[in-house]
C-alpha cells in the first residue's frame, strides 16, 4: 500500500489498485493541522493516546455528532487516514512492535473508516477497509458487522459474508468451546484428557517464566499426568491432580481452580487469620465472637491440626497446591491463606498454646460467621497533626484514589504521608498509578514488559531448536496530576503485597518518590491467560513478564524495602504494629533533621 499526498487531498492506493479518497478541499485545513501537530512519541503509550484522541475526540464527533453531514464525514475520513499515516511512521511502527495495544489501533482505525464510508454509501471502499481491518487482526469484526446498524446494507454481500465466516472461524479455534462442559460429579475420559491437554499446551506455548524452573521437564509432566487423570474417579479427584500441576511452574499467577460447585464445598475459610512468625504458626486475627471467647486471640500458637504437627500438616496437605513465585509468597499462601481452609463439613481439631504456655484443643468450624468487625478497606487516619496514614488494601477499583482525593486538603497540611499496601493483593495496576500521579512532581515510568512471540514460520524452519522470541513493551510514562502532595512519603510493603500492588511499588521505587519499609513483596505480577476447563473449572497461565523500567527483575524475588523490618511474636501478642512503628520513627528523624 502507498499513500499519495496532495494539496487538500489524502488518498490511499491499496494493492488492488483501488483508490480511497479521504477528503476534498473542504478538509484541507484539518489535514495540514494534523500533519503539523502530530508529535514524535517517546513511548508506545503516547502514540496510543494520540491515535485514540484522533479517533474519539476529533473524528468521532464529525461522524456521529448531531450536526454530522457529508462534509463532516469527509473531514473525519481525512483525519482517520492521517491516523493511519501516523501509525506508519517508522518510530511509531517500531514502538508498535513492542505493544499489541498500539498495533491494535490500526484495525480500530480501519473499522472507523469502514463505518464512515458505509455512512456515505461508498460500499466498495467500506468493504475494502473491512478486509484490511480483518488482516490487521480485528478480532471482534464479525460481532461488529452483525450488530451495528451502519453495516446493515453490507451483510448480504458475498465478500462480507466471507469476512464474517473467516473471523468466526478464527475466534472459534482459539475459544476452545468444545472443552467448556458443565460440572458433573464424574467426567468422561475425553474431558479429562482435554482439560489436561489444554492447560499443558497453553503453558507450553505462552508461559513467561520457564527459565525460573530450569529443571522442570514440562513434556514429561504431561506424559506422567495422562494415566493419573484417567484413573481419577470423581471430578474432585481430577481437579486435585490438575491443582498439583500448576505449582510445578512456581508462579503465583499460574493456577488451576475448582469448579464453583467444588469450591463452595472444599475451599471454605474459617473466621480466623493465621501467619508464620519467627518460626511459629500463630493467630493474627479472630473475627468470630465464639472463637474469641474460647481464648483464641492474636498471638496464640497453633501446635497441631488433626493430631499432626502443624509444619508437617502444612507441607503435606497445603504446600502441594500452593502456586507461588517466591519463598515469602509460598509462606503466605500456606500459612495465611490456606492453612485452615477446606471442606465446609469437616471441623478440624486444632491444638493451641497461649502466651502463658497453656495448651488446649478445640474444633474449628469453617462455617462459623464472621461476626466481629474488621478494618475498613482504604482506611484513612491522622497519626498525629503532621503525619497522615492511608491503607490501600486493593486495586480492584478506584476506592484508594477516591479516599486520597477526599482527604487531600488535610493531607496537604501534613509534612508526611504513610501509604500501606501490606494487605493489597492487587487488581488493576492503573488504579495504583493514578494514586502515584498525585504524589509526584515529575513524570514516572511503570514496569518494562515482555511476552513471548511465537512465530510459526520461525519454528517450522528450526523444528529442533525453535527460537523463543519476545515482544518488549516500553515502560509507560505517567504525568503528575492535581491536586498534588509533595511532602515526605513512606510506603509500607510486605509479602501480601501482590500483583498490581507490586506494580505500584516498582513505579514508586523507580520514581525515587519515597522510602519503602517492611518486608519483600510477594514477587509475582503479570497478565494471566484465562482458560475454561471441562467440568466448569478454570485455569490461568502467566504470559507477561514485568521488570523495573531499567530491566531489574522483581518477579521471583520481590520488591525489596529500603528498610527491612521483621514482625515479632512478642509484638503481635502486645498488639504492636512493628513496621508502622518503624515508619513513624523514620519520619520523626527525617522531620527532625529537616527542622534543624
Amino acid at each position: 500500500m502507498k499513500r499519495v499526498l496532495g494539496v487538500g487531498l489524502l488518498a490511499t492506493i491499496f494493492p488492488s489498485g483501488a483508490l480511497l479518497v479521504a477528503g476534498d478541499g473542504a478538509a484541507e485545513s484539518a489535514t495540514a493541522e494534523l500533519r503539523e501537530g502530530s508529535p514524535a512519541p517517546s513511548s508506545w503509550r503516547e502514540a496510543y493516546d494520540y491515535v485514540q484522541d484522533l479517533r474519539h475526540q476529533k473524528a468521532g464527533p464529525l461522524l456521529w455528532g448531531e450536526q454530522a453531514n457529508d462534509e463532516s464525514i469527509a473531514q473525519a475520513i481525512n483525519l482517520l487516514h492521517g491516523a493511519l499515516e501516523y501509525l506508519d511512521r517508522p518510530i511509531v511502527r517500531d514502538l508498535g512492535l513492542g505493544s499489541r495495544y498500539l498495533r491494535a489501533r490500526r484495525a480500530d482505525v480501519l473499522m472507523d473508516l469502514a463505518r464512515a464510508h458505509a455512512l456515505q454509501g461508498q460500499t466498495q471502499r467500506a468493504v475494502r477497509c473491512l478486509s484490511l481491518a480483518s488482516d490487521a487482526g480485528a478480532s471482534a469484526l464479525s460481532q461488529m458487522l452483525n450488530n451495528e446498524d451502519v453495516f446493515a446494507g453490507l451483510r448480504d454481500r458475498p465478500e462480507v459474508k466471507r469476512l464474517i465466516l473467516r473471523n468466526e472461524s478464527e475466534v472459534a479455534v482459539l475459544a476452545g468451546e468444545a472443552f467448556q462442559t458443565p460440572y458433573r460429579e464424574r467426567l468422561t475420559p475425553a474431558e479429562k484428557i482435554a482439560g489436561l491437554s489444554l492447560f499443558w499446551t497453553q503453558a507450553r506455548q505462552h508461559f513467561a517464566f520457564f527459565d525460573q524452573v530450569p529443571d522442570l521437564d514440562w513434556d514429561h509432566v504431561y506424559l506422567e499426568s495422562i494415566p493419573q487423570v484417567l484413573e481419577a474417579e470423581t471430578t474432585f479427584d481430577y481437579y486435585q491432580i490438575l491443582r498439583r500441576l500448576a505449582p510445578l511452574l512456581e508462579d503465583g499467577h499460574t493456577n488451576v481452580y475448582f469448579p464453583s460447585e467444588l469450591g463452595r464445598r472444599y475451599r471454605v475459610t474459617p473466621p480466623v487469620g493465621t501467619a508464620r512468625i519467627e518460626g511459629r504458626v500463630v493467630v493474627t486475627g479472630v473475627f468470630n465472637e465464639s472463637m474469641k471467647s474460647s481464648g483464641v486471640v492474636p498471638g496464640v500458637e497453633i501446635l497441631s491440626i488433626d493430631g499432626i504437627p502443624v509444619e508437617e500438616y502444612a507441607q503435606t496437605n497445603v504446600r502441594p497446591f500452593a502456586c507461588s513465585s517466591t519463598p515469602q509468597d509460598a509462606e503466605v499462601r500456606i500459612f495465611t491463606y490456606d492453612l485452615l481452609r477446606g471442606d465446609r463439613s469437616v471441623r478440624p481439631l486444632v491444638e493451641w498454646r497461649d502466651e502463658s504456655g497453656k495448651t488446649w484443643e478445640s474444633r474449628v468450624d469453617r462455617e462459623a460467621p464472621w461476626d466481629l468487625p474488621r478494618d475498613k478497606a482504604n482506611r484513612f487516619e491522622m497519626l498525629d497533626e503532621d503525619i497522615a496514614y492511608l491503607a490501600l488494601d486493593g486495586f480492584e477499583d478506584d476506592g484508594g484514589l477516591r479516599q486520597l482525593l477526599k482527604n487531600m486538603p488535610r493531607i496537604q497540611q501534613c509534612q508526611a504521608l504513610i501509604l500501606d499496601i501490606r494487605r493489597n493483593g492487587g487488581g488493576n495496576s492503573g488504579h495504583g498509578y493514578s494514586i502515584l500521579q498525585h504524589l509526584v512532581s515529575e513524570p514516572f515510568l511503570t514496569s518494562k514488559v515482555r511476552s513471548r512471540n511465537q512465530e510459526s514460520l520461525a519454528t517450522a524452519r528450526s523444528p529442533q531448536r525453535p527460537p523463543m522470541d519476545w515482544l518488549i513493551l516500553s515502560p509507560s510514562r505517567y504525568q503528575p496530576a492535581e491536586p498534588t502532595f509533595l511532602g515526605l512519603v513512606v510506603l509500607l510493603i510486605g509479602p501480601r503485597s501482590f500483583s498490581a500492588a507490586e506494580d505500584f511499588a516498582v513505579a514508586f521505587d523507580a520514581s525515587g518518590r519515597g522510602t519503602m519499609i517492611g518486608r519483600p513483596t510477594g514477587g509475582s505480577t503479570g497478565q494471566p491467560l484465562f482458560l475454561t476447563l471441562p467440568g466448569g473449572g478454570t485455569a490461568r497461565v502467566c504470559v507477561k513478564r514485568d521488570s523495573y523500567p531499567d530491566g531489574r527483575e522483581f518477579v521471583g524475588v520481590g520488591v525489596l524495602p529500603d528498610i527491612e523490618i521483621e514482625p515479632t511474636w512478642e509484638d503481635l501478642c502486645a498488639g504492636r504494629d512493628t513496621e508502622l512503628e518503624e515508619a513513624l520513627r523514620f519520619l520523626d528523624e527525617e522531620l527532625f533533621d529537616a527542622d534543624r
